[in-house]
């Protein structure tokens, strides 16, 4: 198996025809003057361009996430926007830690984990064509954007990313464009995000507040206990005409907490 690192030269003629295109050697989409085959030139590859050919319209993805959160227990947002966006994947050959002889790795570098999983879900690929700016169909006032991601790094940059957890790449394949949808949310008066794929609409992470669990009994026995327990001290211990205001104020001041303790939630 070639180890990409070992070697700067690239595929420079059409994968499909072999022919050279002629043309900017410069990186970006171009066709084979010979075969018609859509290409893109990334480092010194000439890789076959592919893009999802269909998937979900912007309002079935936001259906779709409300029953995903709907299963979390949040019910309570309101309208869902979003974007539409391609992001890059180099489809590579060579072994994964799993032993796949294929698998697709991120070609572009946006800081969340897990849109860098390697696999995606399956999807009817076709040559490359830009997608309409509708495409996506309504979101909000007008149509949701649809945006397309060129390549940051290239196949050998990627394939070194992931050397570390058990990738071995002998060669890159092609370069597939694949939708997904950033989803705004609004939550509380806030507006929060979620990434959902554009294919299965798999909610892929989240930032809205979940619902407050339903307190178990040591629960409120605790956030109970201790005002009481304060309250009879002081309603015993002090003098009498200031026994009945103190009482008073100590479950005043512990009101607050016993509020946090009962109704406590955290991000998703």
């Amino acid at each position: 198996m070639r180890d990409m690192s070992d070697t700067a030269v690239g595929t420079t003629t059409c994968p499909a025809c072999g022919a050279a295109p002629a043309g900017s050697d410069g990186a970006g989409p171009r066709s084979c003057p010979s075969c018609g085959e859509k290409l893109y030139r990334i480092g010194g590859e000439l890789l076959r361009h592919r893009i999802a050919s269909i998937f979900l319209p912007m309002h079935v993805t936001a259906a779709r996430l409300r029953n995903h959160l709907r299963r979390l227990a949040i019910t309570r947002v309101g309208p869902i926007e979003g974007d539409c966006y391609f992001l890059p994947y180099y489809r590579m050959e060579g072994s994964s830690p799993e032993g796949d002889e294929t698998f697709t790795l991120l070609a572009v570098n946006l800081g969340d984990e897990r849109l860098e999983r390697p696999f995606l879900p399956p999807a009817d690929m076709k040559p490359f064509e830009q997608p309409a700016r509708d495409a996506a169909g309504p979101s909000g006032e007008g149509n949701a954007p649809v945006r397309v991601l060129d390549p940051s790094m290239t196949p050998e940059e990627a394939a070194a990313r992931v050397a570390p957890l058990g990738f071995k790449v002998s060669r890159p394949l092609e370069l597939i464009h694949y939708p997904f949808y950033l989803m705004r949310v609004e939550d509380c008066g806030r507006i929060e995000g979620a990434w959902l794929d554009g294919i299965e609409a798999k909610l892929i992470r989240h930032r809205l507040r979940l619902a407050p669990p339903v307190p178990g009994r040591k629960t409120k026995a605790a956030a109970c206990f201790f005002p009481a327990a304060a309250a009879a001290m002081a309603g015993a211990f002090a003098p009498a005409p200031f026994g009945v205001a103190l009482v008073a104020a100590i479950w005043a001041a512990g009101a607050p907490l016993l509020y946090a303790m009962l109704t406590r939630s955290w991000r998703g």
